[in-house]
């Protein structure tokens, strides 16, 4: 993939900028002159910010600011004071020429229309654009190191020779060498792997710590369970062993009872027919006496008949009689008065004559109730010696029988008492016997509790056994890939494979750049006591016509044996992506000699098709004419423009 084009607005110190470097096929020279400092010669021009400007679109990363907030917008004058814009924004153009796609990434910040976004486009066979992708920021970003397949530190280690960068390699540490060499053979994912490996593995000790002390106190509480069930077992036969008793106990009580009811039952039979015995004496007495007093009783209603027809006849007489003085009355108001029948008159005489009569029929009335009332007196003399004679007989018998009846009722009624209260009783015991049958002993529960627990405890156990055999297994792995991830694992391997290539091209590149007067050679590992291996960098540079030993060289040596070792590095890293090179400042050191090396490096890889171009930023303009394209950075007024020649 090639970088095709870039636009910015308000970067560094580039008000608008926008530069065809598809155009720029070869060897490409970026100079730079500042007329803002006349000392400055081209240093501060924008040359670099070329190199920023495309780090910023396409990763929002730079190298100067890292991923700073707003340190690469422009600064802006006003008057005295300078002041930083407040929008800005870039477009990037990426050709893939294998896969005939055209990428599009568009960074913009405190953009009135599109905020802080980041969008990235492909194009398809019409180049129509198509969006993948418009969501958050770290979203998009991700989207696009994945499809370009790079990212800000592996686009800086295999694309980018920064003057920093190659003396930072020559006059590295054994760690800060590994860290590089890692990073531009993709070994470092492996350091990743390996770092991530080892965190699992810890991970997955402490689970098995974990699950080995849960098997340990499962199995602390099986056997206290164990324990806790023959105990339980103990006191459940004990606790059946006391229902029993006491059922034979209540059983007993009951058989004892049922016996004492038959014999209350066969006293209340005996009683019943002592009983009926009684009551026929009792009856027969009464009969007797019922036969006395029915023939009084006859007697008695027969003078009662009499006396009836007396109090009638005496009844008569007495209306008679009260007629007759109602007569006598009534004669004695009508003397010296007309007959009210036939109008003759009444004299004293005839109603004394008729009185006189009335007289004689009264007192011959009154004599007829005298004689009748003597003959009533003795008729009522008569029934109340009757009744006399009805008191008179003898009920002391019926009265001795009845009695004795009631006695022997009153035995009966105490002995149905007796029997109702034995048969309660029976009843009870009944109900007590049936409650012991179905008495469930309350350790029977208990125990099987327990033993769902222990069951459950099994089950647990098993549960985190198959879990620490998975976490065994997953150990064995992880062990496995820990020292495959380690140096003596892939790394050794991949290591061991590229180091044949490595010489090739650090020695191809260093017959480019010395003329074949350094050899190089890399040793990317060593083996320690017991047989340990160690990473470790360690190149021998032996110069022809000097020293043998890396340091011995001189610092243009070591510069064009670094870039040798760089070049070599990046061309065997999986990591790049892009054909397109950029040398910052890395031919200071390097003299006339050294200077023609290089551009013959330069030039050799062009023409391989190695790389499809190639940007060198220097402030010295020595040997420009052996460039195909001159970008000349000019600032003015603090604003940096590009041209092309």
């Amino acid at each position: 993939m090639i970088i095709a084009k870039i636009i910015a607005h308000n970067l560094f110190t580039y008000k608008d900028i926008e530069l065809n470097l598809k155009d720029l096929v070869g060897l490409n020279l970026i100079m730079g002159i500042n007329n803002d400092r006349s000392g400055a010669s081209s240093n501060g021009a924008g040359k670099t910010n070329i190199l920023e400007v495309i780090l910023w679109i396409m990763f929002g990363i730079t190298i100067k600011y890292g991923d700073s907030a707003n340190k690469h917008m422009r600064l802006e004058r006003k008057g005295t004071k300078e002041k930083r814009c407040s929008e800005c924004y870039g477009k990037i153009t990426i050709n893939d020429p294998d896969s005939n796609v055209v990428y599009r990434i568009e960074r913009y910040q405190g953009n009135e229309e599109h905020g802080d976004n980041v969008y990235f486009f492909v194009n398809d066979a019409e180049l129509k654009d198509v969006e993948i992708s418009k969501r958050l920021k770290s979203h998009t970003q991700r989207d696009i190191n994945r499809t370009l397949g790079t990212d800000f530190k592996s686009f800086l280690n295999t694309n980018i020779f920064a003057a920093d960068t190659v003396v930072a390699f020559a006059s590295a540490k054994e760690g800060e060498r590994n860290e590089v060499v890692d990073r531009i053979l993709g070994l470092d994912i492996l350091a990743q792997c390996h770092k991530e490996t080892k965190e699992r593995k810890r991970e997955i000790d402490s689970s098995i710590s974990l699950e080995t002390n849960s098997i340990e106190m499962l199995d602390e509480q099986h056997d206290d369970l164990v324990e806790e069930i023959e105990e339980a077992e103990k006191k459940l036969k004990g606790e059946k062993a006391e229902i029993k008793s006491n059922l034979d106990e209540v059983s007993a009580n009951k058989k004892k009872k049922e016996e004492d009811v038959k014999e209350v039952q066969s006293d209340i039979a005996i009683k019943e027919t002592l009983k009926r015995k009684l009551e026929t004496e009792k009856e027969k007495e009464e009969e007797e006496y019922e036969s006395s007093v029915k023939l009084i009783e006859g007697k008695k209603k027969v003078l009662e008949k009499e006396i009836s027809s007396f109090d009638t006849q005496i009844e008569v007489i007495n209306v008679s009689i009260n007629k007759i003085q109602k007569s006598i009355k009534s004669y004695s108001d009508l003397v010296d008065k007309k007959c009210p029948t036939c109008g003759s008159d009444i004299t004293k005489d005839k109603v004394d004559k008729l009185v006189k009569n009335l007289d004689k029929e009264q007192t011959s009335a009154s004599a007829d109730r005298i004689a009748l009332t003597v003959k009533l007196s003795d008729k009522k003399k008569e029934i109340k010696k009757l009744e006399d004679q009805i008191d008179a007989i003898d009920t002391s018998k019926i009265d001795k029988a009845e009695e004795k009846v009631e006695k022997v009722e009153q035995e009966i009624s105490s002995l149905d008492g007796d029997k109702r209260v034995i048969e309660n009783e029976i009843k009870n015991l009944t109900n007590e016997i049936q409650r012991l049958n179905e008495q469930k002993p309350v350790y029977a529960d208990i125990i099987k509790d327990l033993k769902s627990k222990k069951e459950k405890n099994r089950k647990d156990v098993e549960d985190h056994k198959g879990k620490l055999q998975l976490l065994n297994d997953k150990q064995v792995l992880l062990q496995f890939w820990e020292e495959g991830y380690g140096s003596a694992g892939l790394k050794k391997y991949i290591i061991e494979d590229v180091k044949p290539q490595l010489n090739r091209l650090a020695n191809q590149y260093s017959e480019d750049l010395t003329d074949g007067s350094i050899q190089i050679k890399f040793d990317l590992q060593s083996k320690e006591r017991a047989g340990v291996v160690r990473e470790k960098i360690d190149i021998q540079a032996i110069n022809q016509f000097g020293a043998d030993i890396y340091d011995g060289n001189s610092s243009g040596e070591r510069t064009r044996i670094d870039i040798a070792i760089l070049k070599a590095l990046q061309k065997v890293s999986i990591n790049r992506r892009f054909t397109q090179d950029w040398f910052d400042e890395v031919t200071s050191h390097l003299d006339d000699f050294g200077g023609e090396r290089f551009i013959k490096m330069l030039r050799r890889e062009i023409s391989e098709g190695l790389v499809h171009s190639t940007f060198v930023i220097s402030h010295l303009p020595a040997m420009k004419n052996n460039y195909d394209s001159i970008v000349t950075c000019t600032k003015t007024n603090g604003i940096s423009t590009v041209s092309v020649t």
